[in-house]
């Protein structure tokens, strides 16, 4: 009996001994669910100095401790920034692919199957590894199980992270991956990819709106959209496949990098779409700070996380910063609207989405609400909701551009009209006439088009002002002015007030022979309107013109036209007045 029962001691201390060297006990898989908490099931060990391999790690096999000796609770998921060894055995007899699913805060881990002869293989997982070389096609963290360690040998999972919290990490059948990412599918990436395609199509709409209006309000608000989805890709895992998959970057980085991108033009928009510096000067300062507080924690958050999870603030900090930059950008919107922007209208209901979006999406990330896929969905559809209401705006900043555009073309097209019209005798005046005469000298030019001029002077005008005033003479020379008007019928011609009692007509396309017929009709509606004058032979008021007209060329200049009609009208004034006289020009005119 003696000896029996000393033997029955040997045998169980070498048995304690064996389970002591192998590890853990076995775990049995699901064949549905697979061991969804792993982690706490495991046993395990910190490794000091992040270099030890597995030679080092069994030697230390004394050391491992149950995970739930470490975390007093679960659910939480906190250990100290260090290396960390999971040792475990998996045990399933079915011909199913089992793998290791991890959460996304592992930087870099590997999955190290050591088999009973000793032959050791291994798989590098994390997201420090690029997309394109992981050895499972996914968003998160995948890595395949060897189908041996189904059977027998050890598992041992090292995880490195630069963070103080540490996912969960489990044991996932192909069938259960399969059906999560159909779910993830219909569930996250369907609405993702239309909520990222409506603002990408906004933002380029503004790209070109900007390019075409050359406003800048355009383009803020265009880099905005554009950040956000390059902020909602990178928070759901989705950059890695599409925008980056050669990117070997911690996935918290590109997460607060792009999140601090996208605020920052926000804020940009904000100044620019309602002039805050000008309009609010007080809430501007406000978001500046704002923002920087923000900026400030997110790049704690990214770079030096665990300072924010020793001082206990690591579920405070960033929804209470994010929050209070969107709650201070919705009051300046407020302010302004109460302001008299008209467009403030639009900016609130857009920034109401958002912060209500925003609000939902980062209570469900650090759990301070449950943490579903309609949390993870609120940023994107805030941001949509945005997308539409300010797009709205802008339009209808358009009209409101349109509309002072024409009302400053009207006041334009006035002042111009005043400018080149004649304050006496309301036809056009010299500025005016030389522009036309210009305009229609280069057409001719390109057409070889005839171009006439006619010089109108009023006879005598000077003994008429000195017999009868220079009010009356005024009066004179306002229907001398419209009686010459109502004989033009093109309304290509045109009649001006030259200085003085002197007109001028510009005919477009008109020869010598005409333009001469047109002067002796304007010569006698003046004479029809028997306007009394004792100076001049008829006892009626009259005028004497002088007419050229040529073919204009490049090389010359429309100062040769009026030279040669004023000649001819002094000419005609020598023959004895109330009368037409026509310039003969020398051939090379073509007259």
């Amino acid at each position: 009996m003696r000896r029996f029962l000393t033997a029955l001691v040997v045998v169980l201390f070498v048995v304690v001994a064996a389970l002591t060297a192998c590890g853990a006990s076995e775990l049995q898989l699901d064949p549905s669910l697979g061991v969804p908490d792993l982690w706490s099931r495991a046993d395990v060990l910190q490794d000091p100095t992040g270099t030890w391999d597995v030679a080092t790690v069994e030697a230390h096999a004394a050391d491992f401790r149950p995970a739930s000796q470490l975390v007093p609770d679960p659910a939480s998921g906190w250990f100290a920034p260090a290396t960390l060894w999971f040792r475990l055995v998996p045990r399933n007899a079915a011909s199913v692919r089992w793998y290791l699913d991890v959460d996304f805060n592992v930087d870099s881990g590997e999955l190290v199957y050591r088999a009973p002869s000793g032959r050791v293989e291994r798989s590098a997982f994390g997201m420090r590894v690029p997309y394109a070389d992981r050895p499972y096609a996914s968003y998160g963290v995948v890595v395949p199980i060897p189908a041996a360690a189904l059977h027998d040998g050890t598992l041992y999972v090292r995880t490195a992270s630069r963070l103080s919290r540490f996912g969960t990490f489990a044991i996932r059948s192909e069938g259960w991956l399969r059906d999560s990412a159909e779910r993830a599918q219909r569930n996250v990436l369907v609405p993702l990819l239309l909520t990222a395609g409506m603002i990408l199509a906004l933002a380029l709409l503004n790209c070109v709106l900007a390019v075409m209006l050359r406003d800048g309000i355009y383009l803020w608000y265009a880099v905005a959209m554009f950040a956000f989805v390059l902020y909602d890709a990178a928070q759901s895992g989705l950059a890695w496949q599409f925008l980056w998959p050669r990117l070997s970057l911690p996935y918290d980085i590109t997460t607060y990098l792009t999140m601090i991108a996208y605020f920052g033009f926000v804020v940009g928009f904000c100044r620019s779409f309602l002039d805050l510096p000008r309009t609010a000067p007080l809430l501007w300062r406000g978001i500046v700070a704002c923002f920087a507080l923000l900026a400030a924690e997110e790049l704690v958050y990214a770079f030096a996380p665990n300072a924010i999870d020793r001082a206990g603030l690591y579920s405070v900090v960033d929804p209470l910063a994010t929050t209070l930059l969107l709650i201070v950008v919705f009051a300046a919107g407020i302010a302004a609207w109460r302001g008299g922007n008209p467009l403030a209208r639009y900016y609130c209901l857009a920034f109401a989405g958002v912060v209500i979006g925003m609000a939902i999406n980062v209570s469900g990330v650090y759990d301070l609400i449950r943490h579903t896929a309609t949390t993870d969905a609120a940023a994107g559809a805030g941001v949509a909701w945005e997308a539409v209401f300010l797009s709205v705006a802008l339009a209808d900043r358009i009209r409101g551009l349109n509309l002072r555009a024409a009302t400053l073309q009207g006041e334009r097209d006035a002042f111009e009209v005043v400018a080149l019209r004649d304050g006496l005798t309301g036809v056009a005046n010299r500025r005016a006439f030389e522009l036309r005469l210009d305009e229609e000298w280069r057409r001719g030019a390109r057409t070889h088009a005839r171009l006439a001029v006619i010089i109108l002077d009023v006879d005598h005008f000077k003994k008429y002002n000195d017999a009868l005033g220079h009010p009356s003479g005024d009066r004179v020379l306002f229907r001398v002015a419209h009686a010459i008007a109502g004989v033009l019928r093109r309304p290509e011609d045109l009649v001006a007030r030259y200085g003085g009692e002197e007109f001028v007509v510009v005919l477009p396309n008109c020869g010598r022979d005409d333009a001469a017929r047109i002067a002796d009709d304007l010569r006698a509606a003046v004479r029809r309107l028997e306007i009394p004058h004792a100076a001049t032979d008829s006892g009626f008021l009259t005028i004497s013109a002088g007419v050229s007209s040529v073919v204009p060329r490049h090389d010359a200049s429309p100062m040769a036209l009026i030279s040669a009609a004023d000649r001819a009208l002094y000419a005609a004034k020598r023959d004895g007045r109330d009368r037409v006289a026509v310039a003969r020009l020398a051939p090379r005119w073509y007259a």
